[in-house]
């Protein structure tokens, strides 16, 4: 608790420091907001801690599990390594092909889930049929739930023999064509559409790094070059270049 207490004081004085030398500029970064979380959670641990020495309560719990956030502040230092920055910066890149990749896929799912759901409840309410194939059945495809969580192994675990093979031997071959042309277009042919979308967002996120680095030292050099002339404006006093 000691060390944990130290650590907090030292990232309160980071954060002092910060905000004195930056002024209105540090709250400018999100970063920044994160950091002064982390330190304000961490004053509290301390004197909950002070003031509450007998026990755990909940609310001491609830901070120290808070405080595990102070992880991600590593993500900050991904900047200072090419590789890690350009992997950083992809996946940044994907989010928005990866949020409509999901919501193309899950509609996917739930098409495949409400069909075969409907198409199982005749083999479910069969008497003759035998208890054990039956619960098996209900539980992969009997209801709306169950049918959407085996769709959604289906399509992205890679299960699909383990999930297909039972039911098609259990109630129906028929039921080939239907998994045939669902594994043949989503699980192969979507899944690696989308993967290949994941792929030139991250070698466009690895060249848009390397253009801005162009940028950046084109940046500095104009403010070296424009340095060095008011230093010699200053020095030719009499402004005739003597």
């Amino acid at each position: 608790r000691y060390v944990d207490s130290a650590f907090v004081i030292m990232f309160t004085l980071e954060l002092l420091i910060r905000v004195t030398l930056e002024k209105l500029y540090f709250f400018r970064d999100y970063a920044n907001w994160f950091d002064m979380f982390l330190v304000l959670v961490g004053l509290v641990d301390m004197a909950t801690s002070t003031l509450m020495e007998q026990g755990e309560s909940v609310l001491q719990r609830l901070i120290r599990a808070l405080k595990a956030f102070r992880s991600f502040r590593m993500i900050r230092s991904f900047r200072l390594f090419k590789g890690l920055r350009i992997l950083a910066r992809a996946c940044q890149c994907f989010l928005s092909s990866l949020f409509w990749s999901m919501v193309m896929l899950v509609i996917f799912m739930m098409m495949g889930a409400l069909l075969m759901g409907n198409l199982v409840q005749g083999y479910l309410e069969d008497s003759d049929v035998d208890s054990v194939d039956k619960e098996w059945v209900w539980m992969h495809y009997g209801t709306a739930y169950n049918a959407f969580y085996t769709f959604f192994e289906i399509t992205l675990s890679g299960s699909w023999p383990a999930k297909v093979r039972p039911l098609l031997l259990k109630v129906s071959q028929g039921l080939f064509v239907f998994f045939a042309l669902y594994i043949t277009i989503i699980v192969f042919a979507v899944i690696r559409v989308i993967g290949a979308i994941f792929l030139r967002d991250t070698l466009d996120a690895a060249q848009n790094d390397a253009e801005h680095l162009v940028a950046e030292r084109l940046k500095k050099k104009a403010q070296d070059v424009a340095k060095l002339e008011q230093v010699f404006r200053d020095i030719d006093e009499s402004e005739d270049g003597i």
